[in-house]
């Protein structure tokens, strides 16, 4: 059976074009609260423009340098102990959605295979019988 990846690898021209659709906002709003703000505090607050986009340009930088503080942070967000206690992943996912579609259709909470009912509790850090109602 031919992988999905193997199947989508090309990208079209549709395809690079939904992708730029989806960033058409992403460049424009900015710009537009942006202009919105330098307007709104030379008009209304009485600052000249050099101070209303050093306010903007200021807070840019501010965002970048979070940006990649956040990034940082997020990738090896693992390596610290509170990061090792999130350890969600494809299969204890898909582990969880069975037992999740296993209970709604009707299925019992003392069935549990014991590798779901340890992957629940990892998950959720609460008892297996407290997490499903009744």
């Amino acid at each position: 059976m031919e992988s999905r990846s193997r199947r989508h690898s090309r990208i079209t021209l549709g395809n690079a074009l939904g992708y730029a659709m989806g960033d058409i906002y992403g460049g424009g709003g900015p710009t537009l609260a942006g202009t919105y703000l330098a307007v709104f505090w030379t008009h209304f607050c009485g600052f000249d423009i050099s101070t209303a986009q050093g306010i903007i340009g200021g807070a840019v930088v501010v965002s970048a340098v979070c940006a990649i503080l956040f990034g940082l942070l997020s990738e090896r967000f693992y390596l610290y102990r509170l990061g090792r206690r999130f350890t969600l992943d494809q299969r204890g996912d898909l582990m969880l959605l069975d037992e999740i579609d296993r209970l709604r259709a009707g299925g019992s909470k003392a069935d549990v295979e014991p590798e779901v009912k340890t992957v629940v509790e990892r998950l959720t850090g609460i008892p297996y019988e407290r997490c499903w109602r009744e």
